[in-house]
């Protein structure tokens, strides 16, 4: 087929040289007129290439007739007439500079050209005027040659088209005339009249040589088509060789691939005919344990188990009742030769009606290694599931076992607990007979104390496929394994934290079968989730007894608050009421000032002591949960004033004033009004405490972004360094041991603050810059809020 291709290709190149040859005969008779333009600007270009230095001569002659003939003019003059001369000649080549700059064939030539021979014929023709001496004839004749030379020079340089050679010969040959018949000597005449038919001769070879040049030119330009049409003809004829052979190339490779994707692709095909007779069968049918040689000329329902030889029998009978491919279907199918479980995809297409095939076609893939895991990871979930659902440990291991058995066919699992000493704690075997955990609790003994047991505490897999031959493990052994049915074990220690064995992951099997790297895998993923689920319980356990244990110590310290609350507050009591005796002199003077100082010291040292005792008090129950809230309507307002004036006598010990600021209409909140006058009271004691003498504190209420409000205080005091903010909000936290030791405090008034705030569904935010002061903001949430007219108060507080 290939061979008479190449024929065919080189009969019709050979006809189409045919007729390009004889149609470039035709052209050069028959040329358009851009052809013929293309042509004359070939003519140009050789001219300007062969006569390129022509503008030169001219120059250089005319300075020879003035270095060596005599004129009736003065030299100016001569000079004169040669810088025209020059400049004529200078145009010239520049022309011709350009044109081979530009580009031969950019455009026509011919015009500029024409101008500039005519310029230089023009300037140099004065010359005969300027150098004609009557009295010598022989300088006369001199210029008479000299004007002919010119004459016969301007004819070659000017060939290029008649315009160009009329135009560069005339001027001068019509100056030779004029010269010769002016002169009235006859033998200037004879000579300038005589060279006319010369001239004309002139004119005649010039032009014969132009056409001459023209049809050569024709001809190559015509040639040149030729071979541009055969060149393209060739590369036609070539490429469409290349193309045979490629195509040709291209099928044997396509059936190659197509073999070989059909006898070593994943997926094995099976053929047969309308009856379901075999006819077909790839090599890929070798990796499910069949031979495709064996398979050809049987049934196809012959080569399944008895138990799945229906759904064959419909399959085939759906394909060929059907036009489009039948359903994919999962099936489980034991291999003849290993006697293993694989699970295979199959859909059956009808292609009867295909002459190529004529058949049933039948695609089998293995799925074996996605099945085992789907179902690894459905087992995975379930367990999970279980753990995240609070299932008992023992629930959690029957569900590993099962989910095992399902993944590794023809296989019965058990779980296995230990304790630290590796004695036996739980046994999960939900396929085993009813007595297996008895009886594993009885031999575990031997077990450990064997090669068994230590290799299982160093947590290494054993793998066991003769457990019935007394001689290898003794009679214990092997009768438990007679009475259990069982010849082989897959043992994997289960381990947790930093490789503590916890306990076993074992597979049983009835024959011998040693596990391949998937069924590795898979007993290390059990064991993983094994591990995973001990750990889990372990650690709710521990965190149950840590927890159960942290109730106990927090209910003795609640106890014991209590207990120190009546305890302390008793004896405060009578101390910070005999010491206000005994300061105000209720029954009598005291003596000296020194015991009345004594007895306004014990006081407010009392009077201390009893707000740190609340104050501990206060964070105990919010921390436990006991402090409870006693909601009801609130004017912010009127907290804030009674804040103010309850602080007031502090703030004028140190001459500060409070500045209190309410916009107008702001609602009720609803709230606990002893929280609420804390959260202030706080706020404002350390306000006094941080701030220096004559300086200013603002209280004040706003409305926040969120709807609610905000209660604030902002002094100018000394700040907070920015890296302690987040610490002055925790429990008995004190920036600086130098600052408290000055202003005292236990560190718990902005910690009660806050958790009083979100007890009310707020939030404490502080700002601060040393040197410039601190703002702390409490902000109430909007749902607590009490739409209501009122008219607000800016007033200051003063001291004194």
């Amino acid at each position: 087929m290939v061979e008479k291709a190449r024929e065919r290709q080189k009969e019709n190149a050979s006809a189409r040289f045919r007729t390009m040859l004889s149609g470039a005969r035709a052209e050069s008779t028959n040329i358009d007129d851009g052809e013929k333009s293309a042509i004359r600007r070939e003519q140009i270009a050789s001219m300007v290439h062969a006569y390129r230095h022509f503008p030169f001569l001219f120059p250089t002659f005319s300075a020879g007739l003035i270095l060596t003939l005599e004129s009736r003019f003065s030299f100016d003059i001569l000079l004169i007439w040669w810088l025209g001369v020059a400049a004529a000649s200078l145009t010239y080549a520049r022309l011709t500079d350009h044109i081979l700059k530009q580009g031969l064939y950019s455009r026509d030539w011919s015009e500029p050209m024409l101008l500039c021979l005519l310029a230089t014929d023009v300037t140099w023709l004065p010359g005969i005027y300027l150098f004609w001496v009557p009295e010598d004839p022989l300088q006369c004749l001199t210029l008479m040659v000299a004007m002919l030379v010119v004459v016969t020079l301007s004819v070659f340089t000017g060939n290029a088209t008649r315009k160009t050679l009329i135009g560069a010969s005339a001027p001068a040959m019509m100056a030779a005339l004029i010269a010769g018949a002016a002169s009235g000597e006859p033998i200037f005449m004879m000579v300038s009249f005589g060279f006319l038919p010369a001239y004309g001769f002139l004119l005649h070879i010039a032009d014969t040589t132009r056409r001459s040049d023209f049809e050569t030119l024709s001809l190559r330009l015509s040639n040149a088509k030729l071979i541009e049409d055969l060149a393209a003809a060739r590369d036609r004829s070539e490429t469409a060789r290349r193309n045979a052979e490629t195509a040709f190339r291209r099928s044997h490779r396509d059936e190659a691939q197509f073999r070989s994707l059909v006898e070593k692709g994943f997926d094995a095909l099976v053929i047969t005919d309308r009856d379901g007779i075999v006819k077909f069968a790839s090599q890929g049918i070798r990796e499910l344990g069949y031979v495709p040689e064996e398979m050809q000329g049987r049934h196809l329902r012959d080569q399944v188990p008895e138990d799945q030889k229906p759904q064959v029998d419909e399959a085939l009978q759906t394909a060929v009742a059907a036009e489009a491919p039948a359903d994919l279907a999962e099936l489980p199918l034991r291999d003849p030769t290993t006697g293993k479980i694989r699970w295979i995809e199959a859909s059956a297409i009808n292609l009867l009606d295909d002459p190529a095939v004529s058949g049933i076609l039948i695609n089998i893939r293995d799925i074996s290694h996605r099945k085992r895991t789907e179902n690894e990871l459905r087992h995975q979930f379930n367990v999970l599931q279980k753990l995240a659902t609070g299932a008992s440990l023992a629930e959690i291991m029957i569900q590993l076992a099962l989910g095992a058995e399902e993944t590794t066919p023809d296989s019965r699992a058990a779980v296995f607990l230990v304790d630290g000493q590796g004695d036996l704690t739980t046994c999960a075997a939900p396929s085993m007979p009813a007595d297996f955990a008895d009886s594993i609790a009885n031999i575990w003994p031997h077990l450990k104390a064997g090669s068994f047991g230590s290799a299982t505490m160093n947590g290494e897999q054993i793998v066991v496929t003769d457990l019935q031959s007394i001689e290898m493990h003794g009679k214990v052994v092997a009768d438990f394994s007679i009475a259990a049915d069982i010849q082989t074990i897959w043992f994997q220690p289960i381990l947790i934290g930093k490789g503590t064995v916890a306990g076993a992951f074992a597979l049983y099997f009835r024959d011998n079968r040693w596990p391949s790297d998937a069924d590795n895998d898979f007993l290390r993923g059990a064991t993983n989730i094994a591990g995973i689920t001990i750990e889990r319980r372990r650690a709710e356990q521990n965190l149950r007894r840590a927890t159960e244990a942290a109730e106990l110590a927090n209910r003795a310290k609640t106890k014991f608050l209590a207990n120190m609350s009546h305890e302390l507050r008793t004896p405060l009591n009578a101390i910070i009421g005999f010491s206000e005796i005994m300061r105000e002199e209720m029954f009598g003077p005291v003596g000296t000032d020194v015991y009345k100082n004594y007895a306004a010291d014990i006081h407010d040292s009392g009077r201390h002591l009893l707000s740190v005792i609340d104050d501990i008090l206060d964070i105990s129950k919010i921390e436990a949960g006991r402090y409870t809230l006693e909601e009801s309507e609130l004017d912010l307002n009127e907290i804030i004033a009674w804040s103010i004036e309850l602080t007031r006598p502090k703030a004028q010990e140190k001459r500060l004033n409070i500045c209190r600021e309410a916009p107008p209409h702001m609602p009720h909140f609803m709230g606990d009004q002893r929280a609420l006058r804390q959260i202030l009271l706080n706020l404002l004691s350390n306000a006094i405490k941080f701030t220096p003498e004559d300086g200013a504190i603002h209280v004040g209420l706003e409305k926040n972004p969120e709807g609610g409000l905000t209660l604030y205080v902002r002094d100018n005091g000394a700040g907070i360094p920015p890296e302690n903010l987040k610490e002055v909000v925790e429990p008995f936290a004190q920036v600086g041991d130098t600052t408290s030791r000055d202003h005292g405090g236990t560190g718990l008034g902005l910690s009660i603050t806050r958790s009083l705030a979100e007890m009310h569904g707020g939030s404490l935010t502080l700002e601060s810059e040393l040197g410039c002061g601190t703002r702390v903001a409490v902000n109430l949430p909007a749902s607590r809020l009490i739409q209501t007219d009122q008219t607000p108060k800016t007033e200051t507080a003063a001291n004194g």
